[in-house]
């Protein structure tokens, strides 16, 4: 069988298949109707938003399967609508900032979905000619760590020009940097910090506005695309 045979569901049980799809879809798309009721009365409109804009990533597994004529294994269609709504329960439900696991266990999630599609990808855009499985594994890791690139350009945009904290900062105790060694060589200086002060409020440790999130995100993305 070959691998990409992998994302179609079996003939099996397909009335099985069917309402679980169809279920989990429904259920998906009225969770995201009712959170962006709650939020708009709740005066968020930024989270009611999000909440609507869900719906299109709900859409997108069923949007797949017709534009490349595949039938996506339920398992995975189903973790695809849980991984959509992800997000939406980040920021509306506060899950980003109770829970610290929640972010990376998108991105771990993300590198195995799109590992997979591009596994799917490859063997697709190859058609009938012979392709070595080393090759589709090398395609599908670097097209998972693109589109983990792409979104990272995009928490940063936002953050930039939206005034958002997509790239959530770090506090840290200590740092290297050649850019304060008093003789002006390229020679790293570690410092300890013991005390930093913005604009007169005395911070106990320097804050890092996204650096560690980012390459923590990209990191744990790669975990997921090798897994």
């Amino acid at each position: 069988m070959r691998f990409s045979n992998l994302l179609y569901a079996s003939k099996k049980n397909r009335h099985l298949d069917m309402w679980l799809r169809a279920g989990g879809l429904l259920i998906c798309i009225l969770f995201c109707i009712v959170s962006a009721g709650v939020f708009f009365f709740a005066d968020k409109n930024k989270e009611a938003v999000m909440a609507l804009l869900s719906i299109l990533l709900c859409l997108l597994p069923p949007l797949v399967q017709i534009l490349f004529s595949c039938r996506i294994a339920t398992p995975i269609y189903l973790v695809t609508l849980v991984y959509a709504l992800g997000g939406l329960i980040g920021n509306g439900y506060g899950l980003y900032y109770l829970t610290a696991w929640w972010d990376k266990g998108l991105h771990t999630l993300a590198g195995v979905l799109f590992a997979l599609f591009g596994m799917f990808l490859a063997a697709r855009l190859n058609g009938e000619k012979p392709c070595s499985l080393w090759l589709r594994v090398v395609f599908a890791l670097c097209f998972s760590m693109a589109i983990s690139v792409l979104w990272e350009f995009f928490e940063c945009s936002m953050d930039m020009f939206c005034g958002t904290d997509m790239q959530k900062d770090t506090w840290i105790s200590a740092f290297n940097s050649v850019a304060i060694n008093p003789d002006g060589v390229n020679v790293p200086v570690h410092v300890d910090v013991d005390s930093v002060t913005v604009n007169g409020q005395v911070w106990q440790q320097y804050l890092d506005i996204g650096l560690y999130d980012t390459m923590q995100d990209l990191f744990v993305n790669f975990i997921g695309a090798v897994v």
